[in-house]
């Protein structure tokens, strides 16, 4: 497929570490793969009052960097900031993707139609006896042990023979050596250790979660959030998320929206303020599960702030209720209930693979926008 714009070195191969290609790819998802829309079911409702003009000072310098796409920033209910000044278009939220399949097994679950606590198997039978110790909830916090390394090995991106480099063009996001179904492919690796003990960030559990939810809801991926997320959704402009040639979606990173819109999601964790007009009530037992402690984890790669604790397929639960989750490249949503604040951003990395330091300022901002400091 020829399109205007298309930078003429982009391949399978490259287009998302970083550059021109990724700077065209990102933006343009739905024009180099093969997508599924997600309609939002009703209008959204525009901010009373208009974004600030002025930028942060605490922002600033990354917002000049290059590597920032959009940020907005919304606080008791309105828009407090956006930057560049005027919306843009939509854009691929890669990782950010997945709190997307959490919140629909949040859904599912919170309704009775799976249980937290039960085997991956008891929704999944075809796959392998080591799977039987593994619950639901492990595969949502990144704990089932999964034999698919993905961060913090770099052949995870760039080798062919790497089982998480096949797991990717097994969805059509990198050249594929041996025609393979994503399907066939994931029942086929191991699981292994103790679950819910090591934290091992891998897309492969992503994937698992949307398979489950198709399972249990009858529907494909995209269909069943489209009918358990999006149509009780107050949203600016359609979404969309890419899908492998024949139609099986890249739950783990392939959404597309417009930084406003994922902003106005991220309000559904702020009920204590006034919000885009959405119907969808996140669970409190969602919440729950995801603010229960997790002492017993251990990582090999990362360390997590005192008292926070990854969970549900969130990078981040605070003691204190914030939630951040990131995406490859420089993308972002921060919802910080206690201050009333939602960040959402997006970014595309430069060509030596440099991205926004975003997450870590935001933290910080939602503190002194809730602390109604001007200097934010």
């Amino acid at each position: 497929m020829i399109t205007a714009g298309r930078p003429d070195d982009l391949t399978l191969a490259n287009w998302d570490l970083g550059g021109s290609v990724s700077a065209w790819s990102y933006r343009h998802a739905d024009q180099l793969f093969w997508t599924q829309p997600l309609t939002p079911g009703l209008p959204s409702i525009e901010d009373d009052h208009g974004p600030r003009t002025a930028i942060p000072d605490t922002l600033g310098d990354q917002l000049s960097s290059g590597l920032v796409s959009a940020i907005t920033i919304r606080a008791g209910g309105r828009t407090v900031f956006r930057w560049p000044d005027e919306p843009t278009g939509r854009h691929l939220l890669m990782s950010v993707s997945k709190i997307f399949a959490s919140v629909a097994i949040g859904l599912l679950a919170d309704r009775g139609d799976l249980e937290y606590d039960r085997s991956v198997r008891d929704y999944l039978p075809e796959l392998g006896v080591q799977w039987q110790p593994c619950q639901v909830r492990h595969v949502l916090d990144m704990t089932s042990g999964v034999e698919c390394a993905e961060v913090g090995d770099p052949g995870a991106y760039l080798d062919p023979d790497h089982p998480f480099y096949r797991f990717e063009a097994s969805l059509g996001w990198r050249p594929a050596v041996v025609a393979t179904s994503p399907y066939d492919l994931v029942r086929s690796y191991r699981r292994s250790g103790v679950p819910g003990t090591r934290y091992a960030y891998t897309s492969v559990n992503t994937f698992l979660l949307a398979w489950m939810i198709e399972r249990v809801t009858g529907l494909d991926y995209p269909r069943a959030l489209q009918t358990l997320i999006w149509e009780e959704l107050a949203l600016g402009q359609d979404a969309a998320i890419c899908v492998s040639s024949s139609g099986t979606a890249v739950a783990h990173g392939g959404l597309m929206m417009t930084v406003d819109d994922l902003a106005r999601f991220g309000t559904l964790f702020i009920p204590s303020t006034p919000q885009p007009a959405h119907s969808l009530i996140i669970p409190d037992s969602y919440l729950t599960m995801l603010r229960e402690p997790r002492n017993e984890l251990v990582a090999d790669t990362v360390r997590w702030p005192e008292g926070a604790h990854p969970a549900g397929q969130w990078n981040l639960i605070h003691a204190d209720g914030d939630l951040f989750k990131s995406g490859f490249g420089g993308q972002g949503l921060y919802v910080s209930p206690a201050n009333e604040v939602v960040i959402a951003f997006t970014g595309i990395p430069d060509s030596q693979g440099h991205t926004n330091r975003l997450a870590s300022s935001c933290r910080s901002v939602a503190q002194a926008i809730g602390r109604q400091d001007d200097s934010f």
